[in-house]
C-alpha cells in the first residue's frame, strides 16, 4: 500500500520486478545489498511469505526515503505514481505537451521552403488541433 498524503493505492508487484528495480537503482547509490534474499526452499510458507513481505515493504521505505529529493522515474514508475500522484500526473501531461508543441513545430518548419514561403500544404497530412487536447490538458 503507497499513500502520500490523503491518496492511497496498492501497487502488486512480483519478486522479480523488485529485482529489477534493484539493478536499476544500484546505479543510483542504493547499496547492492539492501534487497532482502531470495529463498529457493520453503519459499511458499506462509510465515516466510509474511516475512518477505515486511522485509519487502522496509526495502521501499528506505530507498524511498535515501532517494526522496530525487526520485529516479524507475521508483516513481514501479510505484505507479504517475496514476495517482498530482506532482507526477501534472509533469506528465507537461511532458506530452511539450511532446506535442514539438510535433506541431517540426511539421510548420517541413511545409516552409528555404526562401521563406510556405507551400501548399494540402498534399500533407493534417496536423493536430487544439480539439486533440483534453479539458484538464486546456485548462
Amino acid at each position: 500500500n503507497v499513500k502520500v498524503d490523503d491518496v492511497s493505492w496498492d501497487v502488486q508487484r512480483r519478486c522479480s520486478d523488485f529485482a529489477a528495480l534493484h539493478t536499476l537503482l544500484v546505479d543510483e547509490g542504493i547499496d547492492r545489498d539492501l534487497l532482502p534474499p531470495k529463498k529457493l526452499i520453503g519459499n511458499k510458507d506462509p510465515a516466510f511469505l509474511l516475512k518477505r513481505r515486511k522485509d519487502l515493504e522496509s526495502y521501499i521505505q528506505s530507498i524511498f526515503h535515501f532517494l526522496a529529493r530525487n526520485l529516479p522515474n524507475s521508483l516513481s514508475d514501479f510505484l505507479e505514481f504517475s496514476k495517482y500522484d498530482i506532482h507526477f500526473i501534472l509533469r506528465n501531461i507537461a511532458d506530452e505537451c511539450y511532446q506535442r508543441e514539438v510535433k506541431l513545430s517540426n511539421l510548420s518548419l517541413d511545409e516552409s521552403v528555404p526562401d521563406g514561403s510556405e507551400i501548399n500544404s494540402s498534399n500533407h497530412e493534417e496536423s493536430p488541433s487544439s480539439s486533440s487536447w483534453t479539458p484538464l490538458e486546456m485548462y
